[in-house]
């Protein structure tokens, strides 16, 4: 019996979409900065990596990593570097935010990230839906 194929996001994605969401709507303790920080810093993203669709619970993680004293139009190279390498730089140094939603792959003309898989083993022997 054949896997249905997922499609959208995973529950782990919705999960901390959600939770995001809520915490920056609440403005509970630890969200992940203001909703204003949140929106500022989705509309530099946005700016400089020329895309529209960016996930904004993926910006909220992205964002609460930043430095809090430095302002985010100095830190714009590093917002790249975000977005595109799913990295986000701490002190111990860099730490994996994602890998599957990284912009490196989309970028580079990759139809999926290097080493994750589309279904059960032989998917890719019958031709695409």
């Amino acid at each position: 019996m054949k896997r249905p194929r997922s499609v959208g996001p995973s529950r782990r994605q919705v999960a901390l979409g959600g939770a995001a969401f809520c915490a920056l709507l609440t403005g509970a303790p630890g969200a992940p900065g203001a909703a204003a920080d949140l929106a500022r810093y989705l509309e530099i993203s946005r700016r400089l990596t020329g895309r529209e669709d960016l996930d904004s619970a993926l910006g909220a993680r992205y964002l609460e990593a930043l430095p809090t004293d430095a302002s985010l139009d100095s830190l714009k190279r590093d917002i790249l570097l975000q977005w595109y390498t799913g990295l986000t730089p701490t002190p111990e140094g860099p730490r994996v935010v994602t890998y599957e939603g990284a912009l490196l792959w989309p970028a580079t003309g990759a139809d999926q990230p290097i080493g994750s898989c589309r279904g059960v083993t032989g998917f890719w022997s019958e031709p695409p839906a």
